[in-house]
C-alpha cells in the first residue's frame, strides 16, 4: 500500500522533451534519452511529427511581406533574451549535484525549463506575426478594392455628368432653333398679308401710290411702297428687306417738303426685314415731293433726322 506521507512524486513524463527535440534545443543527453524513446514508442513518434508539423505550417503561414520594425525588434529582443537563458541554464545544470530524488530533479532541470519556454516563446511570436501579417495583407486587399471601386463609380459618374451637360446643351440649342424659325414663321406669314395688302392696294382706286421708295448703300436690298388714301388723310407704309435695326436704334419715315425732311413715323422691322406702318398725313401728299427713311437712336430727337438714311424714293409724286 502507498503511504500518503510519502515524498516520492514520481510521476509519466514520457514527451517532456519532445517540443524541444522539434527544435533541436536539448542536451545531449536528452536528446539521446528522446532518441530512445522514439524508437520504443510509436506514440512518441506521432506527438513528434504533430510538433514538426505544426512548426513547418507556422512558417508557411508567414506572409512574404518584412515585418514591421517594430516587430522585428520584438523578435530580436526576445531572441537575445532566450539565448541569454539558455546560456544560464546550461551553466547551472554543469555545476549542479546529480538529484536524489525525482522531484528534485524537476526543480533542477533548468536546462529543460529554458528549453521549452524558448520553444513557447519562439511559438507565440510567430504566431503573434503570423495573425498581424494576415491581418495587415487582408486589410491593405479591401483598401485597395475599394479605392478601385470608388475611381470606377467616380468615372461612371464623370461620364454621366458630360452625358446630361451634352443633352442639356443640344435641348437649349433646339429650343434656340425652334424660336428663330417660330419667329420667321411669323414674319413671313406677315409678308403675305402685306403682299396681298399691296396688291389690294395698288388694284384700288381708293388708294394711290405716290412713292416708290429704294434702299441706299446701307441696305441696298430694302424697298418700300407709301400708299395713301384718297377720302383723307390715312397713309400707309409698305417695307420689305431691311434690316432689323441695331440694339438702341429705330427707323423713322419721313416727308421731303421744300428740301426739309419732316418726320411722319418710326418703326422697327420683323425677323424678315418686313414692317406694315399706318400713320395720318400732316398735310396734303400733294405738298411733299419725296420721302426717306433714315436710322435713327432711341433716346435721340424724334424731328432731328440726323441719322444716316437707309431708303429714299425713287420717283416723284403720281
Amino acid at each position: 500500500m502507498t503511504d500518503p506521507y510519502s515524498l516520492d512524486f514520481t510521476f509519466p513524463d514520457p514527451w517532456g522533451d519532445l517540443p524541444g527535440y522539434a527544435l533541436n534545443a536539448l542536451t545531449p543527453n536528452e536528446k539521446a534519452r528522446v532518441d530512445a524513446l522514439l524508437e520504443s514508442s510509436p506514440e512518441a513518434r506521432d506527438e513528434l511529427r504533430r510538433f514538426m508539423e505544426a512548426a513547418e505550417n507556422l512558417v508557411h503561414l508567414v506572409p512574404d511581406a518584412e515585418p514591421s520594425e517594430r516587430v522585428r525588434r520584438m523578435l530580436l529582443a526576445q531572441a537575445d533574451s532566450d539565448i541569454h537563458l539558455m546560456d544560464v541554464a546550461r551553466e547551472d545544470a554543469r555545476s549542479a549535484e546529480p538529484p536524489k530524488t525525482p522531484i528534485l530533479r524537476m526543480l533542477f532541470k533548468p536546462a529543460r525549463v529554458a528549453y521549452a519556454g524558448t520553444a513557447a516563446a519562439l511559438i507565440s511570436v510567430v504566431a503573434i506575426a503570423v495573425i498581424f501579417g494576415v491581418e495587415n495583407s487582408r486589410l491593405n486587399s479591401e483598401v485597395g478594392q475599394l479605392r478601385t471601386d470608388v475611381e470606377s463609380e467616380l468615372a461612371v459618374v464623370t461620364k454621366l455628368s458630360d452625358s446630361v451637360a451634352e443633352t442639356n446643351a443640344q435641348f437649349a440649342s433646339q429650343d434656340a432653333e425652334v424660336a428663330r424659325l417660330t419667329a420667321v414663321n411669323a414674319a413671313l406669314n406677315e409678308a403675305v398679308k402685306n403682299q396681298q395688302w399691296l396688291t389690294y392696294v395698288t388694284q384700288n382706286e381708293e388708294y394711290r401710290v405716290p412713292n416708290y421708295l429704294e434702299g441706299s448703300s446701307e441696305a441696298p436690298e430694302a424697298n418700300g411702297t407709301l400708299a395713301v388714301r384718297n377720302v383723307d388723310d390715312l397713309a400707309v407704309f409698305l417695307v420689305s428687306s431691311l434690316p432689323p435695326a441695331p440694339e438702341g436704334y429705330q427707323y423713322m419715315l419721313s416727308l421731303v417738303r421744300n428740301g426739309a425732311p419732316e418726320s411722319v413715323a418710326t418703326f422697327q422691322v420683323n425677323e424678315a426685314g418686313m414692317a406694315r406702318v399706318e400713320f395720318n398725313l400732316p398735310d396734303n401728299i400733294a405738298r411733299y415731293q419725296g420721302a426717306i427713311v433714315t436710322l435713327e437712336r432711341l433716346d435721340g430727337d424724334a424731328e432731328a433726322n440726323s441719322g444716316t438714311e437707309v431708303m429714299a424714293a425713287s420717283e416723284g409724286q403720281r
